[in-house]
């Protein structure tokens, strides 16, 4: 499907594309957590998708913070309420950054 983005190329495999083995499509794997955080921009199921080899080859995610009252582990960071939240910037909604941050808050819960 030459020109399709991410997006166009996951939708033409969710809505269009034969179901058949056929097609194979490559996105970039931000878009299943998005999908999770922000269904309203990505309403695919991926859990309807068969996979072929790994999402990503990178495991590791890194998360940091800056000041005397930051966090020290994934521990301190879950028992912080929401009268103190740790706040993460980001770039863009589909950046790596944005992505971290809200699997911690969406997927894990963290404030």
């Amino acid at each position: 499907m030459p020109g399709a983005g991410s997006m166009t190329a996951i939708r033409n495999v969710d809505a269009a594309a034969p179901k058949d083995g056929t097609v194979v499509g490559i996105f970039l794997p931000g878009i299943i957590t998005q999908s999770i955080v922000r269904p309203e921009k990505v309403p695919i199921d991926f859990s309807n998708v068969t996979w072929l080899g790994v999402v990503s080859g990178d495991y590791s995610r890194i998360c940091y913070g800056f000041g005397p009252n930051g966090i020290r582990s994934l521990d301190g960071l879950m028992r912080r309420g929401p009268d103190k939240p740790f706040i993460m910037g980001t770039t863009g909604t589909g950046a790596s950054n944005y992505i971290n941050g809200m699997s911690l808050k969406e997927v894990f819960g963290a404030n």
